[in-house]
C-alpha cells in the first residue's frame, strides 16, 4: 500500500505519540515520480493501522476510499500552482476539513473561505470570495461524490493502483 507522506505529516498533530515512528517503521520511503515521496506499507499493516489510528468510521472510509473535503480543496489549489508552503496552515487546516467531513464543511464554508482570506493575504496573493466560494463548495461536493461511491464499492482502490492509474 502506497501512502503520500505528506498526508500523514498533515494529520500527525492529530494522533497520538509514536503514530509517525509506528508508520515509518513499517515501511520504506521512496519518492514516486509525479507524486512525491510515498511510503510503501504491506497490505495487512495498513489496515491495521487505519483500525488503530482512525477514530470513526468517516476517517476510515477517507483512509480507505481517498480524498475528504480538505485533500480535494488542497488538489485544486495546487493545480493552480498553489502549495502549503508552511507559513499559513493549509495542511493542518485540510486535515481538519477532512475530520469534519462535507456536511459539516458544507456548514462551515464562510469559515472556510475566511481562512483562505487569511492565507493569500499571509503569502501576499490577491483574493476573489466568490473564485474561493466556489473551489471550496466544489472540493465538499467532491468529497461527498467519493464518499457516496465509497458505499458503493465492493473493494476500494489501493494507493499502489491510484499511482499505477496516474503513471499511465
Amino acid at each position: 500500500m502506497l501512502v503520500v507522506m505528506d498526508a500523514l505529516r498533515a494529520v500527525e498533530h492529530m494522533k497520538p505519540d509514536g503514530y509517525m515512528d509506528a508508520i515509518l517503521g513499517s515501511g520504506v520511503v521512496r519518492t514516486e515520480p509525479g507524486v512525491g515521496e510515498v511510503i510503501d506499507i504491506p497490505d495487512a499493516v495498513y489496515w491495521s493501522m487505519v483500525r488503530t489510528y482512525s477514530p470513526n468510521e468517516l476517517h476510515q472510509r477517507y483512509a480507505i476510499y481517498g480524498c475528504g473535503p480538505g485533500c480535494q480543496l488542497k488538489r485544486s489549489l495546487a493545480w493552480w500552482g498553489l502549495r502549503d508552503d508552511g507559513s499559513c496552515g493549509c495542511s493542518e487546516y485540510a486535515a481538519q476539513m477532512d475530520a469534519w467531513g462535507p456536511t459539516v464543511c458544507f456548514r462551515r464554508i464562510e469559515e472556510i473561505v475566511e481562512h483562505l482570506r487569511e492565507a493569500a493575504a499571509k503569502k501576499g496573493l490577491p483574493f476573489l470570495a466568490t473564485a474561493a466560494r466556489m473551489m471550496t463548495a466544489r472540493a465538499i461536493e467532491a468529497a461527498q461524490q467519493e464518499l457516496d461511491h465509497a458505499t458503493e464499492e465492493a473493494k476500494p482502490p489501493t494507493w499502489t493502483d491510484l499511482v499505477r492509474a496516474r503513471r499511465a
